[in-house]
């Protein structure tokens, strides 16, 4: 099964090269270990527009867009309101599913304002920005992939027993 992915990092200092990307690559090595394809990554500063646009140009390439950054309460901290104008529908537990396994490592994890949905046929989910982190939800999500691909892509799928 093929399965396309979108990487955005959102981060200030990733943007303008002052900080080695180290949570965006991490994740597509990830996502590469499943042999499933990275199709688009690109890095954006925190601001609500580029966010917007770029996860708008993964949409239409992409069966998922992954972004990293950006989730938690810093100043400048709004991925999550980016992502949530592109969403037409919202899944609210699945965040909240992946907060509470990976806050029992890491209690800060409570602390993510993550969000996650579906635009067209393209299901986005927002991560936070340290590599720590982005291994940890990924343990998390990486099980659902071909289940949410499944959903998003086929006419009939048995769900349960």
């Amino acid at each position: 099964m093929v399965i396309r992915f979108g990487v955005l990092v959102v981060s200030d200092r990733t943007a303008r090269g002052e900080r080695e990307d180290l949570a965006g690559k991490t994740l597509m090595e990830l996502i590469k270990k499943r042999e499933w394809l990275v199709e688009r990554y690109a890095v954006v500063p925190d601001n609500v527009g580029e966010i917007v646009s770029a996860v708008k140009e993964m949409l239409g390439s992409c069966d998922f867009v992954i972004t990293s950054g950006g989730t938690g309460f810093g100043k400048k901290d709004y991925t999550p309101e980016a992502v949530e104008l592109l969403l037409e529908r919202k899944s609210y537990t699945l965040p909240a599913y992946i907060v509470f396994k990976t806050a029992s490592l890491k209690p800060t994890a409570a602390l993510s304002r993550a969000v996650c949905g579906v635009s067209g046929s393209t299901f986005v989910i927002t991560f936070p920005g340290s590599r720590r982190a982005v291994v940890e939800w990924w343990q998390e999500f990486e099980p659902m992939v071909e289940h949410i691909y499944e959903l998003l892509n086929k006419d009939v799928v048995t769900c349960g027993g």
